[in-house]
């Protein structure tokens, strides 16, 4: 503050001093975490959608934006149901009710590409509450088309259905459904467990699971169920003895005239890595948000 005198000569100045090295730290941190979330989320294989209360969307990664076509640009600020085809509306309205209520969904969907195409998702929805008040909810997309279209070839030709099977880049295999034994498997299976075909053939179920999943995994499937279903993510062991991480779809099917499952396997082991990091940097970000907040109002 400068003081004047009666000629409005300036003839003394008082200021005062802060120190801001603990603010300007937080600052640092804060932005390196946020770089870090920025990171994961934009490389993630899984798709990252986020709306708003109002069903707006207010993100989506990278992964979200190809599958469907568009630029990230080009999709936030729509609402949700622009990418809804008008047949499955009522439907996504019914999701989004769920999770005012507060309740996490898992479910199969069909979305609109910007050329009109159909792409079908398997979203993982959880909503997002400041205290009791909805603010919106963020979901995980994965692309599943390669096995719906899979389970129509199935049910127009079994021989067309082996053919995908024996080519298919993600591992799979058939297990009888009643003593576990595998039955047959394909090659990006072979490859990514380490066994031979004959090696391979001769296990059963059980033995490529850990032994504290196994009582488990037999409680679960003792039910032998049409259609596909989700089983949920499972820990599996590879010849060399490394634990892995997998997503399992199945699909029951007669083989061979016996009750079997078909099994798709997704290793999902550095995903769960990226998301634990996610967790973290998210509460980094708290964290560093609440010191910035002390700071500032110190």
């Amino acid at each position: 503050y400068i003081y004047r005198d009666a000629s409005d000569k300036a003839v003394r100045m008082v200021g005062s001093m802060q120190d801001i090295t603990s603010l300007r730290a937080s600052q640092r941190l804060l932005q390196q975490s946020e770089e870090h979330y920025r990171q994961i989320v934009e490389t993630a294989h899984e798709g990252i959608w986020q709306i708003d209360e109002n069903g707006i969307t207010t993100f989506v990664n990278t992964s979200v934006a190809s599958l469907l076509g568009y630029g990230k640009d080009e999709m936030v600020g729509k609402i949700m149901l622009d990418f809804v085809f008008e047949e499955d509306v009522k439907a996504a309205k019914e999701h989004m009710r769920l999770h005012m209520q507060g309740i996490r969904q898992q479910f199969e969907f069909k979305l609109k590409k910007k050329d009109g195409g159909i792409v079908w998702v398997l979203v993982k929805g959880t909503p997002v509450f400041e205290k009791t008040v909805y603010k919106g909810s963020i979901g995980m997309i994965s692309d599943i088309s390669g096995l719906k279209e899979a389970n129509r070839l199935l049910k127009e030709s079994e021989q067309n259905y082996l053919l995908l099977f024996k080519m298919n880049p993600m591992p799979m295999w058939v297990y009888n459904a009643e003593n576990f034994a595998f039955l047959d498997v394909n090659e990006a299976a072979l490859q990514h467990y380490g066994y031979t075909r004959d090696e391979f053939l001769s296990l059963k179920v059980t033995q490529i699971r850990p032994p504290a999943e196994i009582e488990k995994f037999k409680k679960e499937h003792k039910e032998v169920s049409e259609g596909i279903r989700y089983a949920g993510i499972w820990k599996h062991v590879k010849k060399n003895g490394e634990e892995i991480d997998v997503e399992i779809i199945m699909r029951f099917l007669l083989y061979n005239g016996l009750k079997s499952h078909l099994v798709l396997v997704k290793d999902i082991t550095d995903k769960l890595k990226a998301e634990k990091e996610l967790l973290k940097s998210y509460d980094e970000i708290r964290k560093l948000a609440v010191h910035l907040q002390h700071v500032r109002d110190d």
